[in-house]
């Protein structure tokens, strides 16, 4: 029997997560019956006018990141889903199922990243793929993403410092 090298089911693992959470995003936003506004629109309507002023230019993009450097919001969290705006359109669906993408995944990746990094004990791979299922089991991690709001962003963030952080073995 040919055994295939263990990089290529953790790749194809990977691309499975990465394809059921943007299903399951975009599933949910074809289920609502909801007209949005205020901030759950916000964001969307934040996302497209990013697209918009790139699509004028690089210049008149990067004076609307500026700009929204002095609000009370900013348009950083814009940066990975212009790509796909650009690629799937407009709609909100392709905007919940960025979020999913850019943000929900690799959240979880990275929490299974901490935890094989802090649990040494058990088998690593397994260890790293049951604390992305436990991420991914969280309601409190999809509720914001599926609402359209970019909150596992900061997951992301967050999560990736400390693994950066724990990395150091004298943690210094």
């Amino acid at each position: 029997m040919i055994r295939s090298p263990r990089w290529l089911l953790t790749a194809f693992a990977v691309l499975f997560l990465l394809g059921l959470t943007t299903t399951v995003a975009v599933w949910f936003v074809h289920q609502e019956r909801l007209l949005y506004y205020s901030d759950i629109r916000f964001y969307h309507q934040l996302t497209l006018a990013s697209w918009h002023q790139l699509q004028a230019g690089l210049q008149p993009w990067l004076a609307f990141l500026q700009h929204w450097f002095g609000q009370d919001y900013n348009a950083l969290f814009t940066l990975p889903l212009v790509p796909g705006i650009a690629l799937g359109g407009e709609s909100r669906p392709v905007y919940v199922a960025l979020l999913a993408l850019c943000y929900l995944s690799p959240a979880a990746l990275l929490a299974g990243l901490l935890g094989r990094t802090l649990y040494q004990a058990a088998p690593r791979r397994r260890v790293f793929w049951l604390n992305v299922l436990l991420m991914l089991s969280a309601a409190a991690l999809w509720q914001p993403v599926l609402r359209g709001y970019p909150d596992a962003g900061g997951v992301v963030l967050i999560s990736l410092a400390l693994w950066l952080y724990v990395q150091d073995s004298t943690l210094q």
